[in-house]
């Protein structure tokens, strides 16, 4: 193997390497934003561990273990400004974070998909 065809590889390697870091700490900091702003007093997603905190109601709001298959991030983004309604009703709180955390909180919901 050549010096060229060598550097190339360990130049894909980091590549890969450094897509793979991303993508953890994309998972951290969207599981992150969404504790840190008491998401789960209503929600739970049982796919990353997390469980609902809240006392119970007389409709429990959804585990959103499976939100990825069902919505897209941009029309969570649009639902938790309360720009968006689903089967008539608006989310119960307008996010209150930044632009961005509420990006990667919405990116991240949307990579669940586990069943």
């Amino acid at each position: 193997m050549t010096s060229t065809a060598i550097s190339r590889l360990t130049l894909l390697a980091a590549i890969a390497g450094l897509a793979a870091v991303g993508a953890v700490s994309a998972d951290g900091a969207g599981k992150s934003i969404f504790v840190e702003n008491k998401c789960s007093t209503c929600h739970a997603i049982s796919a990353a561990g997390i469980a609902r905190t809240g006392a119970a109601t007389a409709k429990t709001p959804p585990d959103l273990s499976t939100v990825g298959t069902r919505r897209t991030a941009a029309f969570i983004v649009k639902f938790l400004k309360k720009e968006e309604a689903i089967e008539g009703r608006k989310h119960v709180l307008k996010f209150k974070g930044s632009d961005e955390q509420l990006g990667t909180l919405a990116d991240w919901l949307v990579g669940l998909k586990a069943g």
